[in-house]
């Protein structure tokens, strides 16, 4: 599995909409590219800080995302009134419920 992590840096005041709009929206747009496993979204509500966690079946399943994320991503930041300071790419060799069910 792969995994792309968004780093935003954004207002702790507008934080709300970004939450609801990354639950009510993105996971859906997200749920319909191929290869879409999971996502997690962690934030720092006291300095707007904000790190959006994608995880794909494959690294091509992940890499034929780009585009869609990209606009997706803009979109999540425009809500939040953030900026991304970094999106990096991994790939994820442990994880605990791989452990548990495997």
């Amino acid at each position: 599995m792969h995994a792309r992590v968004t780093r935003m840096r954004g207002n702790s005041e507008t934080m709300e909409a970004g939450i609801a709009h990354f639950r009510d929206t993105l996971l859906e747009q997200l749920g319909r590219m191929p290869g879409f496993r999971d996502a997690v979204l962690m934030i720092d509500r006291e300095h707007g800080d904000g790190l959006a966690i994608t995880m794909w079946d494959t690294e091509d399943a992940m890499r034929q995302s780009e585009q869609g994320a990209d606009a997706l991503r803009a979109e999540s930041a425009s809500q939040m009134e953030a900026s991304v300071s970094s999106v990096e790419r991994f790939e994820i060799v442990v994880q605990s419920s791989t452990i548990a069910s495997g």
